[in-house]
């Protein structure tokens, strides 16, 4: 029988990933107009900084805590406890407004609803592994500073 946690983290991923190969696969991955290659080479530096403050045996895909993990709170995790589903949501949204079709904004917004799920869900398994993860919550925001 697999663990109900598991179980809901590998939904969770299953789904992130579902909408964003629905956005790879519906348009260009690489934005045309400077702007929005500028958003999105910004969201993937943001997303490649915020694995690398983590450090790669402390990085998982899933919301599940690896038992070896630490809580990180230093470079971007000073200020949002999610930069990395900030760094996707930023690369995605500059691929969608690259090419704005009623789809595709459908499937932005469903990955925008799994990211949020997720990132809730996430927090609830780090509150209950780390003792310090309330009070580190407090002084930061979610995924958008000043936000969420």
């Amino acid at each position: 029988m697999v663990h109900s946690s598991h179980y809901t983290s590998s939904v969770f991923v299953s789904f992130q990933f579902l909408f964003l190969g629905l956005l790879v696969f519906s348009g260009p991955i690489l934005a045309e107009h400077w702007l929005l290659l500028l958003l999105e080479s910004g969201g993937i530096l943001f997303g490649l900084w915020s694995i690398w403050v983590m450090q790669i045996g402390n990085f998982n895909i899933s919301p599940e805590v690896a038992p070896s993990g630490h809580l990180v709170t230093q470079g971007p995790y000073r200020i949002i406890r999610h930069p990395m589903y900030a760094s996707v949501l930023l690369v995605s949204l500059a691929l969608v407004l690259n090419e704005l079709t009623v789809w595709r904004s459908l499937f932005f917004f469903g990955l925008v609803i799994t990211v949020c799920l997720k990132c809730r869900y996430e927090e609830s398994l780090l509150e209950s592994h780390f003792p310090g993860y309330e009070d580190y919550e407090t002084g930061t925001w979610r995924i958008i500073p000043f936000v969420y």
